[in-house]
């Protein structure tokens, strides 16, 4: 495919007329992936998550604050397209349960991620303490697969009642159209975790023993199935292109 333009919004551009021509309904994507790295061009571009633990943070810590702050425009008497910014902000980002999870859990995996890293990078850093920092960031994460999540939508919700925000999420769901229904996939996921054998320990061991039982659990199906499609990454990509790199210079 030929881009002419790299920027965000030219690349955003060009993927919606294509799909567009392909056929396909850009309401139908249920994930997106991203290389963590930056737009080679345009005005604002994109940037490493491993150095925006602390603009995450202010976020975190200051979300009611900086909504009002946004209202406080639209309210105000700044140019339309500032206050129709703010507004969406306000009443669309930053109101939405969703974002305040996925902000909490963000800032907990960056803070954690962002110490060990500048912990490496250090001058007298010594490969014995190297392991004892890797060692723990992993011991930190194996903990956060057991019981991060709740805590975090603990921490959520805390925030959410702070800022009058209904703490409830949406779960695939664009409008009024939804993939899956949530109380019939809560139900659903009871069931299944009295039922799964103890040697399912992957999502792949999972979704294969839902095939075997077909029909049982019809909304674990959807659930998992778009679960373990979503983490497609392009690192494998950029690998080869390093190796190139490497070969021309």
């Amino acid at each position: 495919m030929k881009v002419c333009d790299t920027s965000g919004l030219g690349l955003l551009i060009e993927l919606l007329t294509t799909l567009k021509n392909l056929g396909l309904n850009v309401y139908d994507v249920k994930g997106q992936g991203y290389d963590n790295g930056s737009n080679m061009k345009g005005k604002n571009k994109g940037t490493r998550w491993e150095s925006r633990v602390e603009s995450v943070k202010a976020v975190r810590y200051q979300a009611a604050q900086i909504r009002q702050t946004f209202l406080h425009i639209v309210n105000g008497k700044e140019d339309i397209k500032t206050k129709s910014d703010a507004d969406t902000l306000a009443n669309y980002n930053l109101k939405s349960f969703e974002f305040l999870l996925g902000m909490v859990i963000w800032y907990e995996l960056l803070y954690v991620v962002n110490n060990v890293s500048k912990v490496l990078q250090t001058e007298d850093m010594h490969v014995d303490t190297a392991i004892k920092e890797l060692k723990c960031l992993l011991s930190f994460l194996n903990k956060f697969r057991e019981t991060g999540f709740a805590e975090s939508l603990i921490e959520a919700k805390e925030i959410a009642n702070e800022m009058g925000i209904e703490p409830v999420r949406n779960i695939l769901k664009d409008d009024e159209d939804s993939d899956l229904n949530k109380d019939a996939l809560y139900h659903d996921l009871q069931m299944l975790s009295q039922d799964l054998p103890n040697e399912a320990k992957r999502a792949i061991d999972v979704l294969n023993f839902i095939k075997e039982v077909e029909g049982c659990y019809p909304h674990d199906w959807i659930a998992y199935m778009i679960m373990l499609t979503l983490p497609v990454t392009v690192a494998s990509t950029e690998r080869s292109f390093s190796k190139l790199k490497l070969i021309k210079t």
